[in-house]
């Protein structure tokens, strides 16, 4: 059977395969009509943006003249295979007047599905003189296609998949194939899908390879499941919380789970075994903040761990107990730890890690490995990739790693072969691949697989100038939201200018830029080329110029420029200058020195010139009060033994916190803003699985709900000038559980 590359698109349980025109749902092929195929292609492309029906009709219809009736009918069609019902539609939405969207999150690959069998049948398509078409006249199996009589034909393969389809199989074959390709360590791949819910966040695979565990994330908090391979059987291990996993590590007899969690609005994780068949947790004395790796004969354990600047690898008995550090980083070099951790060789002798470095031509992420025995450390790739996460072993044939080439490529899977060589791309495709585990009984690979979705909005807000919230009135109107610009990907970071254009990071171009959208053209441009990675921008009040956060000078800094275009001038010279807000007046720029560690608050006037600190303690991302008197941000609370995430303020000149509030446990992205009138700090809260913007009156009264979101998780918002408009940024994220295997010779 000859092979070919397809571009693929998953959406719930349908796989649209747009090369064979093939729909399927849990591996069944779906009836369609080339025009209902079309259309809904179509929609699927359109990455949740509103098409408008003259531009879908000309899609779909290209030259030719139809009634609109033809598209309602299609779209009805659609809607009852998809499963909508009146009232409820959870792929396409009608915008009054306007055209549709696409609202489902869908995962883009770029793929090759495995077919044993092939059942060959051909679809006649008959417009009337009104575009309307008739049933497809399905023909007998034949071993080729032919062409058939008729104003248009098209040659449909219907797939027999195998067994394994149900969980959305499919094969995934790298370009550029190398010369030893063939005898690589997964050179092709079968990837399983072994969750469907889209809300896993974590995932470990039993020593024998016969179970998982996983973390699915929903409204009630993070739970843990115990999942069978060969099954659907899926077992509760530990209920819904309001805490979060950081790592999830199988005890090599497979009877235990070590979990690193953090209590929601803490600092402070923990590495406790959770027996895999249920019972109480128990505690281990160390708390790392990514997953933990066995040595091989199990008696001990290795992980990393930071305190402010210092990232320190240990080596510690099982029970966490008799540590001692093989090797130290010390920042702005680190070892990377948040949700990623090392991975013991499986001789025993060496550990690999994920690290970051910083050398004359900037700093960037890549792979060491650390001798057990004297801590000497060996580069096990060449590679400077933008990040990497997790690492894991294959006996004899080096590693493989989740990496990303630049800050706009997705996470991919790697291998690092044994010798050096150059890595080479296991996956291949638009998604990210996070937390790549290795077993060796069953030669396979655990991963997450995530595909991410962002928007910006503008919303009408009510008058806030004053505090007049009422429970149960909700000011910014979620209804009335307005998307202006969307992409594959996260987009973060929003502000507004003085004449109503709204300015955002945006990864469509190489690496992150500042893009803006402009309400006279409805359209948005590029400001900014060969920012890299941005981090945080302000503009001044008066319109004249954008302050952004970028690494193009190896690390990230202060960089000014004007609105309208010209050359950046670099404004601070610290170790990572981040997030930064414009004082009223427009002299001062207040920001985060100290990132991804030792957060402090600082200023520096916009011209230039001294650059001076205002916190003695950790402080992040700042916003100037809409008086100019004081700055607002959060911290952790050194006075607390439970060391809680709290906000507050503290004068614009420095100093300690005047006023201080805790955030919620259900606060999951931390931000802080002012909100119009001065009289509260709004930020962020996911109660019931969704981001809502609410706010702290600063007299202390209880926080009031401004928004009503019923779905999406905010990454950013920022008022207009004039406070009644809001810029959002809004996002869906689906991801899954999967297996990956050598492809089948």
């Amino acid at each position: 059977m000859r092979e070919q590359n397809h571009y693929v698109y998953e959406f719930g349980p349908f796989h649209l395969d747009a090369t064979r025109r093939l729909l399927l749902k849990e591996g069944e092929p779906v009836k369609l009509f080339p025009k209902e195929f079309d259309t809904l292609l179509a929609l699927v492309k359109s990455n949740g943006e509103l098409l408008e029906k003259d531009d879908l009709m000309r899609q779909v219809w290209q030259s030719t003249i139809v009634e609109e009736s033809n598209l309602t009918t299609n779209i009805s069609h659609l809607r009852k295979l998809l499963g909508e019902s009146r009232g409820r539609h959870d792929y396409i939405v009608t915008v009054p007047g306007r055209g549709y969207r696409f609202v489902a999150g869908v995962r883009q690959a770029f793929d090759e599905v495995i077919v044993h069998e092939r059942t060959l049948f051909t679809v006649e398509e008959e417009e009337s003189e009104s575009g309307g078409v008739r049933r497809p006249a399905r023909h007998a199996p034949s071993a080729r296609g032919h062409r058939l009589g008729g104003k248009n034909f098209l040659l449909v393969a219907g797939a027999i998949v195998v067994a394994a389809a149900a969980f959305g199989s499919y094969r995934l074959i790298r370009q550029g194939p190398s010369k030893n390709a063939a005898t690589a360590p997964f050179s092709g791949i079968k990837l399983t899908r072994l969750t469907n819910s889209g809300r896993a966040t974590l995932a470990a695979i039993s020593p024998d390879g016969r179970y998982i565990v996983h973390v699915s994330k929903d409204a009630e908090g993070e739970s843990l499941w115990l999942k069978q391979v060969a099954t659907e059987s899926n077992v509760l291990i530990a209920p819904p919380a309001t805490i979060s996993y950081w790592g999830l590590t199988y005890s090599p007899d497979g009877e235990y789970v070590y979990c690193v969690t953090a209590e929601s609005n803490k600092g402070e994780t923990a590495l406790s075994l959770i027996p895999v068949l249920g019972g109480p947790p128990r505690r281990l004395p160390v708390g790392p903040h990514g997953p933990v790796s066995f040595s091989p004969d199990g008696r001990s354990l290795a992980f990393i761990d930071a305190n402010r600047d210092v990232f320190n690898l240990y080596v510690a008995a099982a029970d966490g107990g008799a540590g001692r550090v093989i090797a130290r980083r010390t920042s702005p070099e680190k070892f990377i730890d948040i949700a990623v951790g090392p991975a013991w060789s499986p001789a025993g002798d060496e550990i690999a890690c994920a690290v970051r470095k910083y050398d004359r031509d900037g700093y960037f992420d890549s792979v060491i490995s650390v001798r057990v025995s004297d801590g000497v450390e060996r580069p096990m790739t060449a590679r400077r990739w933008s990040a990497v996460g997790q690492i894991a072993w294959l006996p004899a044939a080096g590693l493989v790693v989740a990496a990303r080439e630049s800050p706009s490529a997705p996470f991919q899977i790697w291998h690092l072969p044994p010798d050096g060589g150059d890595a080479r791309r296991v996956t291949n495709d638009l998604n990210d691949y996070h937390g790549v585990t290795y077993n060796a009984r069953t030669n396979s690979l655990l991963a997450l697989q995530t595909h991410v979705v962002s928007g910006v909005w503008v919303v009408p807000s009510g008058d806030l100038t004053v505090p007049r919230v009422a429970r149960g009135q909700f000011p910014v109107d979620a209804g009335a939201a307005r998307q202006i610009a969307s992409g594959t990907g996260r987009l973060h970071d929003v502000a507004w200018t003085h004449d109503g254009k709204v300015v955002y990071v945006s990864y469509a171009s190489d690496g992150s830029n500042v893009w803006v959208w402009e309400p006279t053209a409805q359209a948005s441009r590029q400001l900014t080329r060969d920012a890299r990675n941005v981090h945080g921008l302000a503009v001044s009040p008066d319109g004249r110029h954008l302050v952004f956060s970028s690494d193009r000078a190896n690390t990230f800094n202060l960089w000014r420029m004007k609105l309208s275009g010209g050359e950046f001038v670099r404004l601070t010279s610290g170790e990572g200058d981040v997030s930064p807000r414009f004082s009223p007046d427009g002299r001062w720029v207040v920001y985060q020195r100290g990132y991804p560690t030792g957060a402090r608050i600082w200023r520096v006037l916009v011209d230039g010139g001294e650059e001076i600190p205002l916190t003695e303690t950790r402080g992040q991302k700042p916003d100037v009060s809409p008086d100019g008197k004081l700055i607002a941000y959060y911290t952790l609370d050194s006075e607390s033994v439970a060391s809680p995430w709290i906000f507050g303020t503290m004068p614009f000149d420095g100093g300690g916190m005047l006023k201080r509030f805790t955030f919620a446990p259900t606060v999951g992205a931390r931000l802080v803003r002012w909100v119009p009138g001065g009289w509260g700090l709004a930020y962020l809260d996911s109660l019931g699985g969704v981001s809502n913007i609410w706010v702290q009156p600063l007299d202390g009264g209880p926080p009031r709900q401004l928004s009503d979101f019923k779905a999406e998780h905010i990454d950013s918002f920022d008022w207009s000038p004039d406070g009644r408009w809001l810029a959002v940024v809004r996002g869906t994220e689906t991801s899954d559980v999967v297996l990956i295997e050598p492809k089948p010779e």
